[in-house]
């Protein structure tokens, strides 16, 4: 009480709740980052592999661009 009359009371360090919630924020903050650029990243086509025979077909149809 001698400190609060003089006006020099000592910092309280951070309240538990306070780090908690900041914490939280930067989490959920960095998640929905990483779930924004996982959706509207382009997907690669998956590959299928064909029989030599199969793709000499197609090369003969005219459907192999490169």
């Amino acid at each position: 009480m001698a400190d609060e009359e003089k006006g020099t009371s000592k910092p309280q360090p951070p309240k538990l709740g306070r780090v908690t919630r900041t914490a939280g924020f930067w989490l959920v903050l960095v998640m929905v980052s990483i779930l924004t650029v996982q959706l509207t990243s382009r997907r690669a086509e998956p590959v299928r592999d064909i029989a030599y025979s199969e793709f000499k077909a197609e090369l003969k149809k005219g459907n192999v661009d490169s």
